[in-house]
């Protein structure tokens, strides 16, 4: 067999199992909140207020020891390889069967009520179904390469429903494709193939329903001097945010502690999910809340949004503090909407229209600055809700006007250090 038909054949089996991978996963996320809280409560906008009290103390307590226990075990073994690794250039490393126990062991966690997201564990199996792949077809370092990078961010876009930003993750956060290069179209190509095929693959399971569910209402375009206020809000706390949880991971606990670490963790979750129940999980509820016209028309205060927003940062700050792993999109996609969402009521907009709009905006303007991929962020945020035209011409201006603004601050940064260094001497 020819080595180009090894790739064809690699690339299209890579999405085909990356998008079963991803629509198993989704149920098996179901059955985990339904297990744990009785209901599917991730699509609930109260979150967890209607579920018993015993079952919203005891359960994520619960679910946050038995991940930390298989934590405990993993992490005694040394580090666990991420796709990141597997695919660098020099010193690839291997994805290793303990990568899926520690997928599961995240689902577990968040699933139960601990705040991270939970997209890095369809990234993870999806990742180690396309190393099988490509070491079943003898691909060679570079095939392997592409092949795993995209079947991680396959995963992604089955799990999310999200083709088109699943592909734009592969090319710009792991791979990081150099457009100017052949190779570089070839990976777009391999990621678009893998990404449309798990999507389309998982619409067996997730029957192509969006994310999160738009009200029904027709949305407008905001003026674009909001859309601005909304760009350097998520600037300033994007970055803030980003800081935090960089600095809760790199003092996160020991090894040997984290079988009592995480399951503490979980507990100060509940803790404050008892003030603001749409804590638990990986922002989906927060996301939703603001999104819903019941939540926000007529009754719901800046005040209340903006607790929404730091409750979930806390929260997700002290689960990775101690020790639990897990993802950060939908966090930031939670603090990001609920600035979005205050922009709107305190501009005086208070209908479900310019809330919606520029909550989606907020949402994908943060999701840009911690992941310093505008072209992912926005496409992520659009397809979760399958944006109609207004709030789709509203969000590229937004995360625009964001970047263009970081790539400004970054730059007067360096001038101004240049300044303080001085210039050498002429000889």
């Amino acid at each position: 067999m020819s080595r180009g038909l090894r790739i064809v054949l690699a690339v299209l089996l890579a999405g085909l199992t990356a998008g079963a991978a991803g629509g198993l996963l989704s149920l098996l996320n179901v059955g985990i909140e339904t297990l744990a809280m009785g209901h599917h409560y991730f699509v609930d906008p109260t979150g967890v207020s209607t579920v018993p009290l015993w079952r919203r103390i005891t359960v994520p307590v619960i679910g946050g020891a038995l991940a930390g226990l298989i934590w405990w075990r993993l992490r005694r073994r040394g580090p666990i390889t991420s796709v990141n690794q597997a695919v660098r250039v020099d010193s690839p490393g291997r994805l290793a069967p303990d990568t899926v126990t520690d997928a599961v062991a995240q689902l577990i966690a968040v699933g139960s009520g601990t705040s991270l997201g939970r997209e890095t564990a369809p990234r993870q199996i999806a990742g180690f179904l396309g190393q099988t792949v490509s070491n079943r077809f003898r691909l060679g370092p570079e095939g392997r390469r592409t092949v795993i990078a995209v079947a991680s961010a396959a995963g992604l876009s089955a799990v999310y429903n999200v083709p088109v930003a699943g592909a734009c993750y592969a090319l710009e956060l792991i791979l990081k494709s150099d457009l100017r290069t052949r190779r570089g179209w070839l990976e777009v190509l391999a990621a678009a193939v893998v990404s449309g095929l798990a999507t389309v693959t998982a619409w067996l399971f997730n029957h192509n329903h969006p994310i999160y569910r738009l009200p029904g209402v027709s949305l407008r375009m905001p003026p674009v001097w909001w859309l601005a206020v909304v760009a350097v809000l998520c600037l300033v706390v994007g970055a803030a945010f980003g800081w935090t949880n960089d600095l809760a991971k790199d003092h996160a606990p020991a090894a040997s502690r984290v079988w009592w670490a995480v399951p503490l963790g979980s507990a100060l979750v509940t803790a404050i999910a008892l003030v603001v129940p749409q804590v638990p999980g990986n922002g989906q509820i927060v996301v939703q809340a603001v999104l819903t016209p019941p939540a926000l028309v007529g009754g719901a205060l800046i005040g209340g949004v903006l607790l929404m927003a730091a409750a979930k940062w806390l929260a997700t700050h002290l689960a990775l503090r101690l020790g639990a792993s897990g993802g950060l999109l939908t966090p930031a996609l939670a603090v990001g909407a609920c600035l979005g969402a205050a922009v709107a009521m305190a501009s005086g907009h208070r209908s479900a229209s310019e809330i919606t709009v520029l909550a989606v905006v907020g949402a994908a303007c943060l999701l840009a600055v911690t992941q310093r991929a505008p072209l992912f962020a926005a496409a992520f945020a659009l397809e979760l809700v399958k944006a109609p035209p207004a709030v789709t011409a509203s969000a590229l201006i937004g995360v625009g006007l964001t970047w263009f603004l970081r790539l400004a601050v970054i730059r007067g940064w360096a001038h101004r250090r240049t300044g303080r260094l001085g210039t050498p001497p002429s000889s």
